[in-house]
């Protein structure tokens, strides 16, 4: 009955989406439930793999990790990219090209899924920490499943938010606080399994608890420019006055562009206030947001609705910097909502007081978007104009970091 109800809180979560049989996803079979554990918890790492002839896949899988209900492993292997690897998200996955190849121990896709497979029969209980994403990645197809992110909520008026599977270890199970970058597969799944059997020993779901409250020492830099090259830490130093030395900037390969490197950063400071006062120096840039009504049933605009097609559209207006299309955490699904970020504030200032402006979706379908200020400051995070360049042609070359209280 525990695992029962926590199945149904998953199931009835506004975010939970099945994953749906598609070509080439594989299930348990029916009449192999002798044997099988009634629980496991699931979990994998993802690199960046592909070509420009086979598409590009930034969830493609590479490690995948079960545990049983007592927490001892089942399953621990590597999985070799089934295309060419573009980023092994080192800093993140601890992975290196090296341990994916045939000579580091790693499996081929087909004989992880089949382990796995093995392991499991068609009413076994799959836990795991974003699990919808684990199973897309393994291309499998199962229906009971309890999803620890999807059973703690967070706090605050933002939907769509997710708390980070240490931080609801920490806040829960009372466990040391964990700063550290790496997402290790195994520790996931055990981290899943042990939130899971916890919170299925409760009378009532936990309640909503807040964020993690920011350090107010520390500051994330993400989104640094790849033109800057060997320079980005001294930039990003210069950026943000007063940071000790020695942060490492790591680079990923973004998901949306699969030629653009992006770096990010955490900037230690000697004191609060140091920390404080580099941030309120850093110049924001202003935001418009504009919103729109997707239809029910229809696929959203936000799958349609291109961000270079908002910056285009509203380049009318003035420098644009970025525009940004944010996605729902746990479903990747676009909002019905986007921000177009100025580089002069007058420039916002007149677009907002347009009646509208037409955004092109396809040659013959514009999209009428109201543009207003957008509401809320910067207090957690703002995004930064920077030089990335001066040319002839065009002038100066600008581009964007992202800088967030930690």
């Amino acid at each position: 009955m525990e695992w029962a109800w926590l199945m149904s809180r998953t199931q009835r979560h506004p975010d939970y989406r099945p994953v749906q049989p598609q070509p080439g996803y594989a299930c348990a079979q029916a009449g192999q439930e002798q044997d099988k554990a009634a629980v496991l918890a699931v979990s994998v790492s993802l690199v960046y793999a592909g070509d420009a002839v086979n598409g590009y896949d930034p969830r493609h899988l590479a490690r995948v990790s079960v545990v049983d209900e007592g927490e001892r492993t089942l399953l621990d292997v590597l999985v070799r990219p089934r295309a060419q690897l573009l980023d092994s998200r080192g800093h993140l996955t601890g992975l290196t090209r090296d341990a994916l190849s045939e000579h580091g121990g790693a499996v081929d896709f087909e004989d992880a899924r089949g382990r796995l497979l093995e392991l499991l029969g068609p009413r076994t209980l799959l836990v795991g920490y974003r699990v919808g994403g684990a199973l897309e990645a393994l291309r499998l197809s199962h229906g009971a499943v309890v999803d620890v992110g999807l059973l703690f909520a967070v706090e605050g008026r933002k939907q769509h938010q997710v708390h980070p599977l240490r931080y609801i270890a920490e806040r829960v199970l009372g466990l040391e606080p964990d700063e550290g970058m790496l997402q290790d597969a195994l520790e996931f799944a055990q981290l899943s399994m042990r939130l899971a059997r916890h919170e299925g020993r409760q009378r009532a779901p936990t309640a909503p608890f807040p964020p993690r409250e920011p350090r107010p020492w520390e500051l994330v830099v993400r989104h640094i420019p790849r033109a800057w090259g060997g320079e980005a830490a001294a930039r990003v130093a210069a950026l943000c006055v007063g940071a000790n030395q020695g942060f490492v900037v790591n680079w990923l390969l973004s998901e949306s562009d699969p030629t653009d490197w992006r770096g990010e950063a955490v900037l230690v400071f000697p004191s609060d206030q140091a920390c404080d006062r580099a941030y309120e120096l850093a110049p924001a840039l202003t935001e418009v947001h504009v919103q729109w009504q997707d239809v029910p049933g229809a696929p959203p605009l936000g799958a349609l609705l291109t961000e270079q097609a908002l910056m285009q559209a509203f380049s009318r207006f003035g420098m644009v910097v970025s525009a940004r299309i944010p996605r729902k955490a746990m479903t990747r699904e676009p909002h019905s909502f986007a921000f177009i970020s100025f580089l002069e504030r007058e420039d916002a200032q007149r677009v907002a007081s347009k009646p509208e402006v037409e955004v092109n979706i396809t040659p013959t379908w514009a999209l009428p978007l109201r543009a207003r200020l957008a509401k809320y400051g910067h207090a957690s995070d703002k995004r930064v104009a920077v030089r990335v360049g001066d040319s002839a042609d065009t002038g100066l070359e600008y581009d964007w970091v992202h800088i967030c209280r930690r």
